[in-house]
């Protein structure tokens, strides 16, 4: 079975006893709720269980808009690969005469009408990602950053 994980950006500074906990634009990773008024929080993991309540280790407010989902994969560091990652990979094309790598930037995308992830290039194209990850002529696929706090990575190719 494979892990059910979200992360998403800070929306405002999280403080505790006067210590900032947790910093306005910062990632957080873990699971996803939302409250009674559709407010999103990420929160970490569990450390107290019982019939009566549940206490985690914390409860962080995140933008909406930058909430995204663990795809289930990692890449070749054994990095998680998320939604709204930047990845690059080089493909290699044994069959041409000399060789030929092409290498590849690209945003992790889900897509609903297809449910599936995909890889977008920079000029729209779209790629199936687990078609990419386990393609035996792909190598190097890695993250290299993510859309909210590396957008320049994303150059056109």
């Amino acid at each position: 079975m494979r892990e059910i994980k979200f992360r998403g950006v800070v929306s405002d500074d999280c403080e505790f006893d006067g210590d900032v906990l947790f910093t306005k634009g910062q990632l957080v990773y873990g699971h996803l709720v939302t409250d009674h008024k559709g407010e999103l929080y990420i929160l970490g993991d569990m450390i107290e269980v019982d019939n009566e309540m549940t206490i985690f280790e914390s409860w962080i407010g995140v933008d909406s808009n930058t909430v995204g989902q663990y795809t289930g994969l990692k890449d070749y560091n054994k990095k998680e690969v998320y939604e709204g990652d930047i990845v690059t990979f080089t493909e290699v094309d044994e069959g041409s005469c000399v060789g030929r790598e092409d290498t590849h930037t690209g945003v992790i995308e889900w897509i609903e009408d297809t449910a599936k992830w995909m890889f977008r290039y920079p000029s729209g194209q779209k790629r199936d990602l687990w078609t990419i990850a386990s393609f035996e002529m792909i190598s190097h696929f890695e993250v290299i950053g993510n859309i909210y706090e590396n957008p320049d990575l994303l150059g056109k190719e």
